[in-house]
């Protein structure tokens, strides 16, 4: 459906587990990464609601909800001070 029909879009992150690598490193090596919670869940204060950014924070990193929770209140509290 087009934007603006009336319907509710949903938000989505798209993560990969393969991991750019050098062609001679080991393909069966496990993928890891390293995430800046605080600039996650900034970014998806930008794009969405508290609630929202939260849970899916929670669904990328794995984290305690209620630790995201007030990391994105901590967040959203300095980007409204002047």
């Amino acid at each position: 459906m087009p934007w603006g029909s009336g319907r509710r879009s949903s938000p989505w992150l798209l993560t990969s587990a393969h991991p750019a690598t050098a062609p001679d490193s080991e393909a069966d090596a496990p993928a890891t990464a390293s995430v800046d919670v605080a600039a996650l869940l900034a970014a998806l204060l930008d794009e969405m609601p508290l609630s929202r950014a939260v849970k899916v924070a929670e669904q990328a990193t794995g984290l305690p909800h209620r630790t995201l929770y007030r990391l994105a209140l901590d967040s959203a509290q300095r980007r409204e001070r002047p």
